[in-house]
């Protein structure tokens, strides 16, 4: 070979090496190579909100053309309140971007961080790893509902025991140890595990949830109530005793892999 072919190969070489170290580092840290981060820190601030039937997170825009936050290390976990309190928990850092608004029945609590607070050595970056930390609510058995649009928040449920309670996350979401007699999830991007207790009844708008996963030996569900478009559905051995679905639209179809002798009824 020439030796201007030698140092071809040896240029095309180090760019796989620079290009595999990019992906091992975005694999092991979730974020992107060459990315900046912004941590959220201090005490843990409490506060208690007032009483309302539905509590929504949200955030304000964190995006540019040339660059983009990403959110991430960050959980929201639900536990029962001591009497009639709500209470809220977060990084005090956190919290001087909290806002809380009563609107009607709901609770819109919103993390407003401001772009113009970026400084110039982030927005020459094309991405910002944000890390807002550990988040904790005390709720009563009256709040119905929960949507959480902190961009990959994740939403554990922990001891929860109520009728009913509907949830929709931006993230991941986890139950455990609850015990419902409804379980409505509206919407969960990412997976959906359910690790424990007790569900009669389980409501899952698959159009709009990335998956889930069910332990049968320790989370019990009565009945599952799918409705979707087109779906793949794994049931697992003891996962339910019932299965409804219901198609959105009549070209609607549902793929069941079963584990276990069942009895399939269609009407």
């Amino acid at each position: 070979m020439k030796r201007t072919t030698y140092i071809l190969i040896g240029l095309f070489i180090a760019g796989l090496i620079v290009l595999a170290g990019g992906i091992f580092v975005m694999f092991f840290t979730g974020k992107p190579y060459g990315s900046n981060e912004i941590l959220f820190g201090g005490e843990q601030v409490t506060k208690e909100f007032p009483t309302c039937r539905v509590i929504w997170l949200t955030q304000s825009v964190l995006e540019k053309e040339e660059y983009a936050v990403w959110m991430a290390n960050s959980c929201l976990e639900v536990l029962p309140s001591e009497g009639k309190k709500n209470v809220f928990s977060c990084p005090k850092e956190v919290n001087d971007y909290l806002t809380m608004k009563v609107i009607g029945d709901t609770l819109k609590i919103t993390f407003d961080y401001p772009m113009d607070k970026l400084s110039e050595k982030i927005e020459e970056q094309k991405y910002v790893y944000m890390i807002i930390g550990e988040w904790q609510m005390q709720l009563p058995s009256d709040v119905e509902t929960i949507v959480s649009d902190i961009r990959n928040q994740k939403l554990v449920l922990k001891n929860l025991s109520q009728d009913t309670l509907s949830i929709g996350v931006s993230g991941s979401a986890a139950i455990e140890d609850c015990d419902f007699k409804a379980l409505n999830v509206l919407r969960c991007a990412h997976l959906l595990n359910l690790q424990s207790g007790n569900i009669r009844d389980l409501y899952l708008y698959l159009d709009h949830i990335d998956g889930w996963s069910v332990d049968p030996k320790t989370c019990h569900i009565d009945t599952e109530y799918l409705t979707g478009y087109n779906a793949e559905v794994q049931l697992e051995k003891g996962e339910c005793k019932r299965m409804f679905w219901t198609p959105t639209k009549e070209d609607a179809k549902l793929h069941v892999t079963l584990h276990e002798r069942s009895c399939i009824t269609m009407e």
